[in-house]
């Protein structure tokens, strides 16, 4: 019996592949299907990948055709810009000139005519939301107060100088007055002595031919004429000494020159106190500048920054359309993840702001 097992298990053996255990059949029934599985996914990721190239291609070429619209757009916006700021420039150019020829014009009076001039209040009214007219009289209310201002500064410091003036010009007069004076009175004695001298002369001449009741008369009057002459002479002595010493030591001078030092301290602190009084005031040269920025510049500023802020997205429309006009060239080769990460490209483009730099899939920058 053992024999007849033993043949016939050598039988089996020698019989190869005609024979499969159970678990090996299972398995290879396993493969197979897992095979087929796959097969499966493929022929389906295969239709999906169609249908996304299908879809992103038409997504891409309507997107293209709203870039392209939306650059004409921008084109037309970038030109009427241009116009604004053109007629803007041109009429302040106008105005400009026109103020240069008024003799009397002014930075304020300049401004104010810009304030009320059409053209540029139609432009504010554009780009600002409102014209110039309620800020245009604001301006023209605190110009107003502003000269009145400067009016009674300048006058204050005018009645100082003229205060200065009048002191300098008393004590100059003064000193003056008394030169002359002073002159005045050594010619009157230098005359005096003169006439004192000659009077003696001709008192002399006559004791030659007088009698001796009129000798004594004539001798007294040439005593009392000498002792005069002799204090004329000492009056007069004094007086030019006097002068000389005056003239040396330059006394005269000396007292006007401290005079004049006192009135000009007098008129600085007078000057500084109107100054203190007046420093928080604002000029009306002042007020044309600050209005001047909230108003005309501010305007030029606005239609400046919107002509970059337009230039900029038409820039990035057109990286835009050249970057989808290639995207999906060579597409049909791809499998449905290539498909994925070329639209997800796509969308990350089209999403880009001006001023971004372009991202790769990783959101790193290329």
């Amino acid at each position: 019996m053992k024999r007849m097992m033993i043949v016939s298990l050598a039988g089996i053996l020698l019989a190869g592949c005609d024979f499969e255990w159970p678990s090996q059949r299972k398995a290879k029934e396993e493969a197979i299907r897992q095979q087929a599985v796959r097969q499966e996914q493929k022929e389906t990721e295969k239709e999906q990948a169609k249908g996304e190239c299908a879809a992103l291609q038409h997504f891409v070429a309507v997107r293209l055709q709203m870039l392209k619209s939306a650059e004409g757009k921008l084109d037309k916006e970038l030109d009427e810009l241009k116009v604004d700021r053109q007629k803007m420039s041109a009429r302040l150019g106008e105005l400009s000139e026109k103020s240069m020829a008024d003799k009397n014009g002014t930075r304020e009076s300049a401004l104010f005519a810009v304030l009320k001039d059409e053209v540029v209040n139609e432009l504010a009214f554009k780009y600002l939301g409102n014209d110039f007219v309620t800020i245009r009289s604001e301006f023209a209310e605190k110009v107003r107060r502003a000269l009145k201002q400067e009016s009674q500064k300048k006058a204050a410091l005018d009645r100082n100088r003229a205060e200065y003036d009048k002191t300098v010009n008393e004590r100059r007069d003064r000193a003056r007055q008394s030169q002359q004076e002073s002159a005045a009175a050594a010619e009157r004695l230098k005359r005096e002595i003169s006439d004192t001298e000659q009077r003696l002369g001709k008192l002399r001449r006559r004791m030659t031919s007088i009698s001796k009741q009129e000798r004594e008369r004539s001798e007294r009057e040439i005593s009392l004429a000498e002792q005069h002459l002799y204090s004329l002479k000492n009056q007069y002595t004094a007086m030019r000494l006097s002068h000389e010493q005056s003239v040396q030591s330059r006394d005269a001078d000396y007292d006007f020159d401290t005079a004049r030092k006192q009135a000009i301290r007098e008129r600085q602190e007078a000057d500084a106190e109107v100054l203190l009084r007046t420093k928080d005031d604002v000029t009306a040269f002042e007020l044309a500048e600050a209005y001047e920025t909230l108003t005309v510049k501010k305007l030029d500023g606005i239609i400046y920054e919107k002509s970059l802020a337009t230039r900029a997205r038409k820039d990035l429309l057109s990286e835009q359309m050249l970057f989808l006009s290639s995207a999906t060239n060579g597409i049909e080769r791809l499998d449905l993840a290539g498909v994925k990460r070329v639209r997800a490209d796509v969308e990350r483009e089209i999403a880009r702001k001006p001023g971004e730099g372009v991202k790769d899939s990783n959101g790193r920058g290329k």
